[in-house]
C-alpha cells in the first residue's frame, strides 16, 4: 500500500500517526484503524476499509491501493471523507478529488 502526500488523519488517531503510517507501508497488521481508499468499483469515489481485514487472502487484489486517510471507526472515517470534501471544494470550487489528491484516473 501506499501512503498519499496529502493524507488526511482522524484527531483521534494523531497520537499514533507515524506508528500507523509505518505498519502500513510495512504491510504489518494494526489494531483499530480503518483507512480511506480510492474506490475499487469504478463509480463511488471512496472505499473504507478496517485496516486488518485487508489481510484475508479476499483482498489480496486491493495491495496496490493508495490510502488516503487514516481514521479510528467508520464514523470518523466518514468525518475525513466530509473534510476532505469541504477542503476540496475551497482549494478547487468543486469536487475534483482525481485533481485534488493526485488519485489515479
Amino acid at each position: 500500500m501506499q501512503i498519499s502526500s496529502k493524507l488526511y488523519v482522524s484527531e483521534q488517531m494523531l497520537k499514533k500517526q507515524d506508528k500507523v503510517i509505518d505498519k502500513i507501508k510495512s504491510g504489518n497488521p494494526c489494531l483499530g484503524v480503518y483507512i480511506i481508499t480510492e474506490s475499487t468499483n469504478g463509480i463511488d469515489v471512496f472505499d473504507i476499509y478496517n485496516y486488518n481485514l485487508l489481510f484475508q487472502r479476499y483482498y489480496e487484489v486491493y495491495k496496490d491501493l493508495t490510502v488516503y486517510g487514516i481514521a479510528k471507526d467508520k464514523d470518523d472515517a466518514y468525518e475525513l471523507i466530509k473534510l476532505m470534501t469541504e477542503d476540496c471544494i475551497k482549494e478547487l470550487g468543486d469536487v475534483d478529488f482525481n485533481k485534488f489528491l493526485g488519485m489515479k484516473d
